[in-house]
């Protein structure tokens, strides 16, 4: 809801007994492909993400399959955080981006890259949010 996502569908999750998370979602994020794209890939990337978290280094990593024109783009990142004192930490993340169609890949590279850290961005902004609201409500 806070990223104003077309569309959210939880394939699967589950908890393994190592504590190993793993999911899969289907998305629909709300920005629009560049108009020179559209004709290729049509006016939104819907996309599959395959998610990990290894509980042993603390990282959540991903793998994005889009909808159209799977074997031409790849996505692919890690999340983690860093303490910062006692009751802060830092979000880092790293991401790769590639986009292998001739005369575009340039192009929505730079755009995949500029939404993805608008949406990061939104992330993090929810996230301090809601941690604040939390901590500001007594606890049972």
């Amino acid at each position: 809801e806070a990223l104003a996502f077309k569309r959210y569908e939880l394939v699967d999750q589950a908890t393994h007994i190592d504590g190993t998370i793993t999911r899969t979602a289907r998305f629909e994020p709300p920005f629009e492909v560049p108009g020179p794209a559209q004709r290729v890939l049509g006016p939104s990337l819907g996309y599959t993400e395959l998610g990990r978290f290894d509980p042993a280094q603390k990282r959540w990593s991903y793998t994005i399959t889009p909808r159209v024109l799977p074997d031409k783009m790849t996505s692919r990142g890690t999340f983690w955080v860093e303490p910062r004192g006692t009751e802060r930490v830092e979000r880092f993340a790293e991401v790769e981006v590639s986009v292998k169609i001739l005369g575009l890949g340039t192009l929505l590279e730079a755009f995949i890259e500029r939404v993805t850290r608008e949406s990061y961005d939104k992330a993090g902004a929810f996230t301090q949010q809601f941690l604040r609201e939390r901590a500001a409500k007594p606890r049972a």
